[in-house]
């Protein structure tokens, strides 16, 4: 996760090997992982960046509130 050019967040869930594997299962879930945006007064560029090795990617983000919140279109 980059705020303004700045990565702020990384982390894995990888299903191999299985120590690796969050729960549930090292599957997508929202309770994988938590954290804040460093997010300063005015307009802000948030960008995630998702890789790879076993079946394909997915983010799931739910924030404590979109008020003011602009997303990029395709």
């Amino acid at each position: 996760m980059f705020v303004n050019g700045k990565q702020v967040y990384a982390d894995k869930n990888l299903f191999i090997p299985a120590s690796a594997r969050k729960n549930p299962d090292g599957r997508l879930a929202l309770t994988n992982g938590a954290f804040d945006l460093p997010l300063i007064a005015g307009a802000n560029e948030v960008a995630i960046a998702v890789a790879s090795n076993f079946y394909g990617i997915g983010v799931i983000l739910r924030p404590d509130s979109v008020e003011g919140v602009k997303f990029a279109g395709k």
